[in-house]
């Protein structure tokens, strides 16, 4: 085969290089909402503390009042709240030790569990004279959809069109049930696999799942429904 001339190999190459910079891409005005609905409609949350403050009798119980306050806070902390409940007494909090213990021990009536609920002491709080309970709700904010600002059946730049994916982005915040595990996703729990498949064997083979875990063999012991 012959040789190109020395002239023409550095014509040939000068345009192999400019070909491969045309195909480089340099469009820096590309945004990343442009392609991910997920950038362009994010979903922010909002983060409320809610707050009250007990003083209790002078026998250092809750009153009425306060026994229904707290009560409705539990059960919205249920609904919404983040972990955990902060019981803060002000001082040296010895004198408001009876009011937090009950405070305590009516919201661990709601079956929290003692990790849910914990008491502190706030020792700039000291002429406050209040017990306060708080704990933090998140709430997820959907996006706003519905403006159509170009037209979606007629573009050059093969680009999303201007609301795709905001309904997607719009029910997720309206479905999801925990909004804290949008700002930060919460640890696995840990399992026990030998308890699993002994519960999945009982209910498969018709007996009761429940059982009693430990036995002196170390296995679960199930309590096999009787047919009498």
């Amino acid at each position: 085969m012959k040789q190109l001339p020395l002239l023409l190999r550095h014509v040939v190459a000068a345009v192999f290089v400019a070909g491969l910079a045309a195909c480089q891409y340099q469009d820096s005005d590309v945004q990343l909402a442009d392609y991910d609905y997920r950038a362009k409609f994010p979903i922010r949350v909002e983060s409320d503390l809610v707050q009250a403050n007990f003083v209790g009798t002078n026998t250092g119980t809750l009153s009425l009042d306060e026994l229904v306050q707290l009560d409705m806070m539990v059960s919205d902390y249920l609904a919404n709240g983040q972990k955990p409940i902060l019981i803060v007494m002000p001082g040296s909090a010895l004198e408001y030790s009876n009011l937090a213990s009950e405070i305590q021990r009516r919201a661990l009536e709601h079956s929290l569990a003692k990790s849910e609920v914990l008491v502190g002491v706030d020792p700039q709080a000291a002429m406050n004279g209040k017990v306060t309970v708080s704990y933090l709700v998140h709430t997820a904010i959907a996006p706003d959809c519905g403006y159509y600002e170009t037209e979606s059946a007629w573009d050059f730049d093969n680009v999303n069109t201007s609301n795709f994916g905001c309904s997607t982005q719009h029910n997720l915040a309206a479905m999801v049930a925990n909004p804290g595990d949008l700002v930060a996703s919460r640890t696995f729990t840990t399992r026990d696999a030998q308890r699993t498949v002994a519960i999945l064997d009982a209910y498969r083979a018709g007996a009761n799942p429940q059982a009693s875990w430990p036995t002196e063999g170390g296995d679960a012991a199930l309590d096999v429904a009787s047919d009498n």
